[in-house]
């Protein structure tokens, strides 16, 4: 069973087999953010992790619990799998926590990566596995969910330089984003093979893959356009 939003919206695309080509706004949660650098919604619960460190917790009414979970840097991601929360902090270097719902601390461990480009959703959870971008190495690293190293995937198409994102693409492969190059990539998580590179029409901030679709949020303020959804097919690339 689907366990939070983007699943179900993912088992909806799957049994309707369509791409969508718009989105239309629905509905909007206000709060005292200061910064927000990411967010994930699961059971109803929408959790914003901000550049001071803490995560913020907000119900479908708008009502926000500040410093539901208080961390010293900058909170980069924040996934839900299983009833936990899986966190990547900014550092030197950085650090992955596991919280339960109730904001209780179940681990935590150290990532090799550093702060030197910490912009970008860097981690995901898939099949029970920890998938977390080591730019400064080039590679992803993939842990259990325990935080044991399991093993290592090189990939050259994440830049040392460049504000990386990432997700699950479903059926063991993932897509990675970079914000400069304005480049999409999906990739084999067994293999690291580059299935297909796609060239986005702005610079990319996040990306989000749902059922056969992956909306990449992209950043229009150098033309005066606000933030935009590009809409990708997940087969093939193409908008």
């Amino acid at each position: 069973m689907p366990q939070n939003d983007l699943e179900v919206g993912a088992e909806l695309a799957t049994r309707s087999h369509k791409l969508p080509t718009s989105m239309q706004f629905l509905s909007q949660l206000s709060g005292n953010h200061t910064y927000p650098f990411t967010a994930c919604r699961y059971k109803g619960i929408t959790y914003v992790g901000l550049s001071n460190g803490a995560i913020n917790k907000v119900d479908n009414l708008g009502n926000s619990t500040a410093n539901f979970i208080k961390l010293s840097n900058v909170v980069l991601t924040i996934r839900a799998h299983m009833d936990q929360l899986f966190i990547l902090e900014n550092g030197n270097p950085y650090k992955i926590h596991v919280y339960d719902l109730t904001g209780r601390l179940l681990n935590s461990w150290s990532h090799t990566d550093t702060g030197t480009c910490y912009h970008g959703n860097k981690l995901f959870v898939s099949k029970c596995e920890v998938f977390v971008a080591d730019a400064l190495n080039q590679k992803i690293v993939v842990y259990n969910l325990d935080g044991k190293l399991i093993r290592n995937i090189p990939c050259p198409t994440i830049s040392r330089r460049d504000y990386t994102s990432m997700c699950s693409a479903g059926n063991d492969c993932m897509v990675i984003t970079s914000y400069n190059s304005r480049k999409a990539s999906k990739i084999n998580i067994k293999s690291g093979a580059v299935l297909w590179t796609t060239t986005l029409t702005n610079k990319s901030l996040s990306s989000v893959c749902v059922g056969q679709t992956i909306l990449v949020g992209q950043d229009g303020y150098a033309q005066a356009l606000g933030i935009q959804i590009e809409i990708l097919n997940t087969e093939n690339g193409e908008r």
